[in-house]
């Protein structure tokens, strides 16, 4: 496991490597790293698993590179040796004596040869060689150069945990801004009806109310989980309200979440962010879990608004009852809907867990 060496980070896991080539910190970051440097860039932001694999990648790829070099090295040695066996004497012909020049016209002849084929592809070379020594010079100042080494990286964990701020306090209306030194993004406000899936839900809830009401129909003490029928778009920004009855879960998921048969009480949450009723917001990145405590409780009859900025990479939960708020980044979540070309987008999802006494509900308001 590695740590960060950035200012006050040192105690904040390294989660991914900044790859972006003007970047003033570029290589290994933290959470507090991307949140404060590489908003503005999250594209070029890889995370271990990926790193390790790109790295071998490369190294394979400047292997290459520099098989091309030695070969270039040995023809310029070859043409070096053979060029330096032909003799032009710098003298008239008539003063000549005959056996220089019979071995004269012998390389005489090996020059219009080479006249016809070799100095034909060497003047081509020869004419990239003014732009190729400038891009080298470009390189050899850059910051981005990557030397590579032979090792191993054991990465105790290579998922993003999402570090949280949160924020306890008489209001919640004041909203933290993040200033980018950026071209911004205009972000789409999507004027969404949400509604509770009657597809995308685990048998034992029931949907009423037009799609606004959810319920657990089970006695047995289990998460189900049920998901909105509207899709959050890249680059928007939906916000959804919801009354809360016991033991609820709120969060987002990938667009492409299904419900596994033989787990009748669990979904597929890979690249879920969920906030349960206790507090406690765990992400399910790439069939990894993490979990951490940063909010107060979700209490029966609760409003819960759940914002989600796809522009700045973000989920907030506000307990307006409670007035507290919590937020998190989700850039490697991100991550999934780049490489995903079946993902478009996220959902909200929610989660009952009924007990004995009673079971779980929530309202969309």
């Amino acid at each position: 496991m590695l740590f960060c060496q950035e200012g006050d980070h040192q105690q904040s896991e390294i989660i991914g490597v900044c790859l972006n080539n003007v970047c003033s910190k570029q290589g290994l970051c933290c959470f507090y790293c991307f949140k404060m440097f590489h908003l503005n860039h999250i594209h070029d932001i890889m995370n271990f698993k990926d790193f390790i694999n790109w790295k071998k990648r490369k190294e394979q790829t400047f292997n290459i590179f520099k098989e091309n070099i030695n070969q270039l090295q040995q023809c310029t040695k070859l043409l070096s040796d053979f060029i330096s066996e032909i003799v032009i004497i710098d003298e008239q012909v008539e003063n000549q004596s005959y056996q220089n020049l019979t071995k004269e016209i012998k390389h005489l002849i090996i020059i219009d040869q080479l006249e016809k084929s070799i100095m034909n592809k060497l003047s081509e070379l020869a004419s990239l060689i003014p732009p190729l020594k400038l891009e080298i010079q470009q390189l050899k100042s850059s910051r981005g150069i990557y030397i590579f080494q032979k090792g191993q990286y054991q990465i105790k964990n290579e998922s993003f945990s999402g570090s949280i701020d949160c924020i306890s306090q008489q209001g919640y209306s004041e909203e933290r801004i993040i200033q980018i030194d950026s071209i911004v993004i205009p972000i789409q406000k999507q004027q969404l009806n949400f509604t509770f899936s009657n597809k995308n839900k685990h048998e034992d809830i029931l949907i009423s109310y037009q799609g606004k009401e959810a319920k657990s129909s089970s006695i047995f003490i289990q998460t189900r989980y049920v998901i909105c029928n509207e899709l959050i778009t890249e680059n928007s920004f939906a916000r959804i309200k919801v009354q809360c009855g016991e033991s609820v879960s709120i969060g987002v998921c990938l667009q492409n979440i299904t419900f596994q048969q033989m787990k009748p009480y669990e979904a597929i949450l890979d690249g879920a962010y969920i906030l349960n009723n206790e507090g406690v917001i765990t992400t399910y990145p790439k069939d990894l879990k993490y979990s951490e405590q940063k909010f107060c409780g979700i209490g029966f009859g609760d409003i819960i608004i759940v914002e989600v900025n796809m522009r700045d990479k973000k989920i907030t939960w506000i307990n307006k009852t409670a007035k507290n708020k919590i937020f998190v980044f989700f850039i490697f979540f991100y991550q999934n809907l780049i490489i995903n070309e079946n993902v478009q987008g996220l959902y909200f999802i929610f989660g009952l867990t009924s007990n004995v006494f009673d079971s779980s509900f929530l309202k969309i308001i």
